[in-house]
């Protein structure tokens, strides 16, 4: 439906025997597939603010040429200019979100799975909210084909649900950080270090066991 140069395959490997001097990580796996997790974050969230910012582009050039068969543009407007004005804000809220959990990673080699994850689900799902509103601007035209409206509202649906899911691990991730006796409010203000432990991971997966 979206993401249509992304491959999705199924790999199956039988037989397969891996030189011991290969392994990643002896006991501590599940902690390395959770730091991939925490690197991609960022990356899914900055595209989906490239997709918010390109409907956001498309729809404030539109709204500054289109009349609707009025005698002005639509932007012109109040309702048109301030629903601009909060899909404006809202990319820019997303971007420095990004930003901030890119440069924490950087910063402290690769933690940050709690900010990583606020990045994805904020980042994610807020693209669905500005491409929705985009085409409350650009009206029935948002359907057609002609113009990419159709195209950015497909590529929304897909960020939320990839990159370990929203409603899922990534939420969790950020859960179980905060449940930590170690975490404090401060501790991304700051640009703190907050390592992630096992403790941290699989909350809510078993109800009453951690």
């Amino acid at each position: 439906m979206a993401h249509r140069t992304c491959q999705n395959v199924t790999m199956t490997f039988r037989g397969v025997r891996v030189p011991e001097e290969n392994v990643f990580a002896h006991g501590d796996g599940d902690l390395l597939i959770n730091r991939a997790f925490t690197w991609s974050g960022p990356i899914a969230g900055i595209a989906a603010v490239g997709v918010a910012r390109a409907a956001f582009e498309f729809t404030l050039k539109w709204a500054r040429t289109f009349t609707g068969g009025g005698s002005a543009p639509v932007i012109e407007h109040q309702a048109v200019g301030n629903l601009l004005a909060d899909v404006a804000a809202r990319i820019e809220a997303a971007r420095y979100l990004c930003w901030k959990a890119a440069h924490y990673l950087d910063r402290h080699d690769g933690q940050g799975q709690a900010l990583a994850g606020m990045s994805k689900t904020f980042c994610t799902e807020l693209v669905s909210q500005v491409v929705n509103d985009c085409m409350r601007v650009v009206g029935v035209n948002a359907l057609d084909r002609r113009f990419p409206m159709e195209r950015f509202y497909r590529e929304a649906a897909v960020f939320p649900l990839y990159d370990a899911g929203n409603l899922a691990m990534q939420r969790r991730r950020t859960w179980g950080v905060m449940t930590d006796p170690g975490y404090d409010p401060d501790v991304f203000a700051d640009g703190d270090p907050l390592p992630f432990t096992r403790s941290m991971e699989g909350i809510g997966t078993v109800p009453g066991v951690r």
